[in-house]
């Protein structure tokens, strides 16, 4: 009688099952990992974005802003940071809103991950769809009574359990970022 060396059919099946629960039991979590790690390089980005901006208006002595943008070289009219921004030399037509005009120096443009979602407000709640430094990096008011920050969210679409981030932008320019919850 010779003797077999290798697994039954049995010792297959049980470990077989043994991953199957291993992996139902790692793949979710590894998935949120990897959503929470787009969120940090997301907020990382958005936060270099801000950073250069306030750096260069300070460094060329002229209005720099940054404003959400799809293609790399318009603003959007409306306040979707979804897509991404936009950073420019602002020749500063109108305080209430920004415009890429001919000939405007464009500094940084950066896309996203698709299934991010980047929103701004001024204050507590009003949408906003540019961000601008003055000459000398603070933060460009809107009105002659605009002392609100500036706050960006950033989160996964559809965000539930994931981690939220938030950078909020001051009136001396001064930029910090937090961990946040989902909205």
């Amino acid at each position: 009688m010779r003797l077999s060396k290798g697994f039954t059919l049995i010792e297959l099946l049980v470990t077989i099952a043994i991953m199957a629960i291993l992996m139902a039991v790692a793949v979710p979590s590894f998935v949120q990992q990897i959503r929470d790690n787009q969120v940090v390089a997301t907020t990382t980005k958005l936060q270099e974005a801000l950073s250069f901006a306030r750096s260069e208006a300070i460094k060329r002595s002229a209005f720099i802003t940054i404003c959400s943008s799809t293609n790399g070289s318009t603003c959007l009219t409306s306040p979707d940071w979804t897509k991404g921004w936009l950073v420019f030399v602002d020749n500063v037509s109108s305080e209430s809103s920004a415009s890429v005009s001919e000939g405007t120096a464009l500094l940084y443009w950066d896309d996203i991950n698709t299934n991010m979602a980047v929103s701004a407000v001024r204050g507590t709640s009003q949408s906003l769809g540019f961000l601008r430094f003055n000459t000398i990096g603070l933060l460009a008011k809107l009105s002659t009574s605009d002392t609100d920050t500036r706050t960006f969210t950033i989160q996964t679409v559809g965000c539930t359990t994931s981690k939220a981030r938030t950078i909020t932008v001051g009136y001396a320019g001064v930029i910090n970022f937090a961990s946040a919850t989902c909205s």
